[in-house]
């Protein structure tokens, strides 16, 4: 039991990683009205466990990849 609490904690943490390191990808290139409060909030929604760790790449991905189409 305590080793599926674990990795699902597990989980978490790595996509807050993997998405602080996105924003700071996205901070790097400017112009970040929009991705920023966004990359921020899902970070806030993967933590409090409202969207899955997964769910949380995922959108993150997105906005990164709308951000690097854009330019």
């Amino acid at each position: 039991m305590h080793e599926g609490i674990e990795a699902a904690h597990l989980a978490v943490e790595e996509t807050i990683r993997k998405i602080e390191f996105i924003k700071q990808q996205v901070a790097v290139e400017g112009a970040n009205n929009y991705e920023i409060p966004e990359l921020n909030n899902l970070l806030e929604k993967v933590k409090a466990g409202d969207i899955s760790p997964e769910q949380g790449l995922r959108e993150a991905e997105i906005i990164q990849e709308s951000k690097n189409s854009y330019h």
